[in-house]
């Protein structure tokens, strides 16, 4: 055969490259971890850790308060001016807020201003925001305009703008004020209908409403008189279908008689308040006819006919200057002017008027002075016309009245008359000063409702005080000791309050200044649910059953809100209650009367309370609902006692006993037999008290049989108490022929533990020497875990078939699960008499091992003698005992039992064994202790040129070895000889010596040796450094001595760098989520450096592993990536840069979430990652590899397949070149 030259250069070329490949590159190999196998195996059963559990909020709307009314003629205070209410309640028409509004106080809190409606335009007109609405009132800032619509076809826009009259335009159309008001929408007229509000002034009830198409054409307006109504301080006109200019006009004359310029000021018709009336006539227009008559012509020598229209220059007027002398605290509430005067004929084109200026000094500034028009009708010539003229309240002051001054301008063009002239002749010019000194009477029947009231806004009402002079100019107010604020002429008020006590005190002012004294009313907030104080049960009809609970509260009920049938509240084990009330209206009382049970009165149910969704519930007299409740009720029901029962109990025909039965449990020893009296001639001789029972011992009669007999039996008042101390009423019963069985249990006993099914068994009798056959009927026997309630039957009951007395019975009963339980038994006879039976209390079933034994310090290698505790526990029947031998035998309860520490002073196995109170058995544990010898006695012996033999001592037996070097190691330094040169070999290994001698030859002769002894039982001791001196050839040498160094080490064991850690980590969580196990351990103990991870879903079965998850510190990891609704057994190890650490305990746990199919790892896991379980001995020879955690035994075998590729290529090539030759 011939092969090709290429053929044979490239296999070469393979082989070699897959030569050098496998070479370079180690097979793949799981990393192993170089360390014993565990030396303590703790095999435990899986432990459930249970799912965390998961444990797992109205405000009344503010009511509308009424609108306080308001009297017109208070003037505001700039900053005092209210903002405006808007009420959209179509069924009241609100008022405005007083113009005078008190300064606020925190107790005092206005109205609240709902969101505006209104957008402003500009300061005398504003618009709606949104298209109005029916029955919303529309009110203008803060009067008393207000638009109520009560008809809207198609909703628009609505404006309203305060047009300001002229002096002119006031005295063309007889305004009571300066203001109209031009009322707009961009709504057609006729689609509406509305209720117009106008302010009426001066409360002048002869007003009238006139209306224009614009402000020119207010001369030409016209008057609306149908359905037209008129209040105090307003006027009302309903039915108003369009939109224009509005005003009110008119009113009748006040003008009052007298001369001129005097007034009667205090009504006495004397001279002493004359007023003080000065006539400035100075200027040519002016002439005094006499003392009661001032003429004024136009047609005075010097003087030009015309005057202009509208000048009123300062020669054009004549001035009236007043000074009634007033004290300055003369109480004034009302000044005006009475003024009457006439003209001749005059010509309406002359234009004349006239007006009047009221000054408090000299500069008559028309600006800030009064001004007011008095034109007379020139219809009416030469008739007297009377004006009155009220002033304002700045002009009431009595300073300014003592200096008031007014002139009156006359203007117009009387040119047009041919020769008449114009006259203007005064008749009257009075100041009138009206004064009041006495006090108003107080408002009264102030109060507010209801009350108490758990609103913290509480409007207030009251009676109107009375003042017949200068009448109510307003209120004063305060809450408690607050100070006083004004609040207007109103008879309603809202106040602020908060929780507690609080009164109003309340007074009146005329318009004089003059106070009422205080009316007052007291009002209790109270914002707070009533609490339940108390509830008690009660035995009304004294049958020994319950029938009512009395429920005491924190304050009255309000009886007016409560219902027939139960009102939200129940009684756990009762029918449906009714509610009752105490025995006063609206006391703290309520009565829960329910359907009568068995006799119970010890009985405590627990009573329920669930608000109403409507006002029919459980509510204090401010209102306040009681809250959801829930509360168990205290025994206040008496013992009554219920039946008595015959018994003869020595069997000889004669009654000698009576049991009395009463409706509860007793006080031990609360009675005597003076209480007691039995009819038919029997005395009682004794008394004793079992629970609810009475055993009554009665002195048999000198009869021959009266077992037959039913005599009556009394206990008097007060002769027993319950166990709450209830004390019972007197009450006769007549005693009933019978007895009810009476058991016994054999088994089980109470405190017990089981760990198989529990036989019950025992025995019941019903002899009660009657002379009849009565005999047990048959028996049940119940169940229930232990502090829980109700009783649960164990089986079918079992019947006496062959009237046996007493009657054995015996059950097997399996309880359903383990825990602790009490066992009752009752046994019911011929006559249906069921014995209130006796229980077994606190049996306890547990099939559940107690935990391992666990060892502290845990198992491994130590360099000091250990004292090793153990412990366990159980959480079902309770530990019992823990047995522990050191010999490695099995432990049972024959062995060591553990009672203290356990000395470990040589290397040792200790195992143990946990047992419960129910006799289950602990897995057993197996901790294995290695502890290091230590040495001593280190010498060296035969020192010559070239050999020495090195001799020591262990306390425990050991091998033998010694490292050395020329040179000195101070600290110990890494790998098996401790950074020394040179080793022995290791000696005495099978057996181990106490005494050690080890030859060292091929020395060099005349040098220093430092040396070190090792010995190794479990773990290895290396001793403090020492030195000899080699002598020189054909010398002797002395012995070794210790080097002399302070390095700590001499003479005491120490562990080599290369040790594992110290202890493994234990651990104790494990939590299982969606698809994942977050694992919780203890630290280990040092030297460590990393933490392996280990896992597999059987006990014990280990698969995967990660070789790190974490260095030093870490305590916690999460496993992700598992399969969900799987349980995983978990181990952790620590481990260091040369040898890991022994595993920890197994703990295990059950993931979440969804499966993952394929058996695919957890991140960061691999097959078979869990270590090698070979011992480490320290030897230059064996270095840990840094790359994985534990042993990699990185084996670089040559596969078969490329070993015999190579053959076979090399025997080809060699063929192929010997050929060729």
């Amino acid at each position: 055969m011939i092969i090709p030259k290429r053929f044979c250069r490239f296999l070469s070329f393979f082989l070699s490259f897959s030569l050098l490949f496998q070479t370079l590159t180690p097979a793949l190999a799981l990393a192993q971890e170089a360390t014993p196998e565990p030396t303590e195996t703790v095999e435990t059963a899986p432990t459930e850790t249970p799912a965390p559990t998961e444990t797992p909020a109205a405000t009344p709307e503010p009511t509308s308060a009424p609108t306080p009314k308001v009297t017109p003629e208070v003037t505001p205070t700039p900053t005092e001016t209210p903002a405006p209410i808007e009420t959209p309640t179509p069924e009241i028409t609100p008022t405005p807020i007083s113009e005078v509004t008190p300064t606020p106080t925190p107790e005092l809190v206005p109205v609240p201003t709902p969101e505006p409606i209104w957008a402003e335009i500009d300061s005398d007109t504003v618009t709606t925001r949104e298209n109005v609405a029916e029955g919303t009132d529309y009110r203008f800032k803060d009067t008393n305009v207000v638009v109520h619509f009560t008809k809207v076809n198609k909703p628009g826009k609505l404006t309203i703008r305060e047009v300001k009259l002229t002096p002119e335009q006031i005295a063309a159309t007889g305004a009571l004020s300066d203001t109209a008001y031009d009322i707009t929408s961009d709504m057609e007229n006729g689609t509406f209908l509305y209720d117009l509000t106008l302010p009426l002034p001066q409360n002048n009830q002869n007003a009238k409403v006139e209306f224009a198409s614009d402000q020119d054409s207010l001369d030409q307006s016209q008057e609306i008189n149908t359905n037209v109504t008129k209040g105090s301080d307003t006027i009302v006109i309903k039915g108003l279908d369009h939109f224009t200019i509005f005003f009110v006009t008119s009113g009748e004359d006040r003008a009052t008689t007298g001369g001129l310029c005097d007034t009667d000021f205090d009504g006495d018709s004397d001279s002493d308040d004359l007023v003080n009336c000065s006539i400035n006539a100075n200027t040519p227009s002016l002439e005094t006819v006499d003392s009661d008559y001032l003429e004024i012509s136009s047609f005075l020598e010097g003087v030009p006919a015309f005057w202009g229209n509208g000048n009123f220059s300062d020669d054009r007027y004549v001035q009236f200057n007043f000074s009634p002398d007033l004290d300055g605290d003369t109480p004034v509430y009302n000044s005006r002017l009475d003024i009457v005067y006439k003209t001749n004929e005059i010509d309406e084109s002359s234009g004349f008027g006239a007006k009047l200026v009221v000054s408090a000094d000299d500069n008559f500034d028309e600006e800030a002075d009064f001004v007011s028009p008095l034109t007379p009708n020139i219809g009416e010539p030469d008739v007297n016309q009377s004006f009155t003229i009220d002033l304002p309240e700045e002009y009431q002051e009595t300073e300014v009245l003592n200096n008031l001054k007014t002139r009156f301008y006359f203007f117009g063009d009387p040119s047009a008359e041919d020769a008449s002239g114009v006259t203007t002749s005064f008749d009257q010019v009075i100041l009138d000063i009206s004064s009041d000194e006495t006090s108003p009477i107080a408002p009264t029947n102030l109060t507010t409702d209801p009350n108490p009231t758990n609103s913290t806004n509480q409007t207030w009402t009251w009676d109107a005080a009375i003042d017949d002079e200068s009448g109510i100019k307003g209120y004063w107010y305060r809450v408690d000791e607050d100070e006083n604020n004004f609040i207007g002429d109103v008879l309603s008020w809202n106040t602020a309050l908060t929780e507690g006590s609080h009164s109003l005190y309340l007074k009146a002012e005329d318009n004089s200044g003059n106070q009422s004294g205080e009316t007052n009313s007291s009002l209790m907030v109270d914002t707070t649910p009533p609490e339940v104080d108390s509830l008690e049960t009660q035995d009304q009809d004294d049958d020994g059953r319950l029938d009512v609970i009395k429920i005491t509260f924190s304050e009255n009920i309000d009886d007016s809100h409560l219902e027939e049938g139960p009102d939200g509240w129940s009684v756990e084990g009762y029918g449906e209650p009714s509610i009752e009330t105490g025995e006063n209206d609206n006391d703290n009382i309520l009565i829960l009367r329910f359907p009568e049970e068995d006799f119970d009165t010890a009985t405590t149910p627990v009573v329920t309370y669930v608000p109403g969704e409507d006002d029919s519930s459980t509510h204090d007299l401010a209102g306040n609902e009681l809250g959801g409740y829930e509360g168990e009720a205290v025994d206040r029901a008496a013992p009554v006692l219920i039946s008595a029962l015959t018994r003869d109990n020595d069997s000889d025909g004669r009654l000698d006993t009576i049991i009395a039965t009463f409706s509860e449990d007793l006080h031990g020893s609360s009675s005597s037999p003076a209480d007691y009296s039995v009819s038919g001639g029997y005395t009682v001789d004794s008394e004793s008290e079992l629970a609810g029972l009475i055993t009554i011992t009665l002195n048999e009669k000198e009869i021959d049989n009266d077992t037959g007999g039913t005599p009556t039996v009394t206990i008097r008042g007060s002769g027993v108490k319950d166990l709450d101390d209830n004390w019972n009423a007197e009450k006769t019963v007549t005693a009933a022929d019978g007895a009810a069985p009476v058991s016994i249990f054999a088994s089980p006993e109470s405190d017990s533990f089981y760990n198989v099914p529990i036989t019950v068994s025992g025995s019941s009798s019903d002899s009660d020497g009657t002379g009849e056959p009565r005999t047990v009927d048959f028996i049940k026997l119940f169940y229930k875990p232990v502090n829980s309630e109700g009783w649960i039957e164990i089986d079918a009951q079992q019947d006496n078939e062959e009237d046996i007395d007493p009657f054995g019975w015996s059950f097997n009963w399996q309880p359903p699960e383990e825990g602790h339980y009490d066992i009752k038994a009752e046994a019911t006879d011929r006559e249906e008499n069921t014995e209130n039976g006796p229980t077994v209390e606190n049996v306890t079933y547990d099939t559940t091992t107690p935990s391992a034994p666990v060892a502290d310090p845990e198992a491994g290698d130590y360099t000091s003698n250990q004292s090793v505790t153990l412990a366990s526990g159980d959480e079902g029947s309770g530990l019992a005992s823990i047995y522990y031998t050191t010999d490695g035998t099995t432990p049972d309860n024959t062995k060591t039992l553990y009672s203290g520490d356990i000395a470990a002073d040589k290397d040792m196995t200790i195992k143990a064994v946990a047992y419960d109170n129910a006799g289950n058995t602990s897995t057993i544990l197996t901790a294995v202790y290695g502890i290091a010898p230590k040495i001593s006695a280190e010498t060296s012996l035969s020192v010559t040129s070239t050999s020495t033999t090195i001799t020591w001592t262990t306390d425990d037996p050991a091998t033998s070895r010694v490292v050395y070097d020329t040179v000195s190691h101070a600290v110990l330094g890494e790998g098996s000889n401790y950074g020394y040169a040179n080793s022995t070999a290791e000696a005495d290994s099978d057996p181990k010596v106490l005494s050690h001698s080890v030859s060292i030859s091929g020395l060099t002769a005349g040098t220093t040796y430092y040396y070190r002894t090792v010995s190794r039982g479990s773990p290895e001791t290396i001793s403090g450094e020492h030195s000899f001196t080699t002598p020189p050839f054909g010398g002797t040498g002395g012995g070794g001595t210790s080097d002399g160094r302070s390095d700590g080490r001499a003479g005491n064991p120490i562990v080599c760098n290369d040790a594992k850690p110290g202890s493994a980590p234990t651990l104790f969580g494990a939590l299982g989520g969606i698809n994942n196990v977050t694992l919780n351990w203890t630290e280990a103990s040092d030297p460590l450096t990393y933490y392996l991870i280990t896992y597999g879903n059987t006990p014990g079965g280990q698969i995967y592993g990660n070789p790190n998850i974490g260095g030093k510190g870490t305590t916690s990891y999460t496993v992700n990536g598992l399969s969900g609704g799987i349980t995983y057994y978990f181990q952790v190890r620590a481990g260091n840069g040369c040898a890991p650490g022994d595993f920890s305990n197994e703990i295990s746990a059950t993931t979440l979430g969804t499966a993952i199919a394929g058996g695919t790892p957890a991140g960061g896991f691999a097959p078979g990652v869990k270590g090698a379980s070979t011992e480490i001995t320290p030897t230059e020879t064996v270095t840990p590899s840094p790359e994985v955690l534990g042993e990699s035994e990185n084996k670089n075998n040559l596969p078969l397949w490329l070993i015999l590729a190579f053959i076979t290529s090399a025997g080809l090539v060699s063929w192929a070149f010997f050929r060729r030759r």
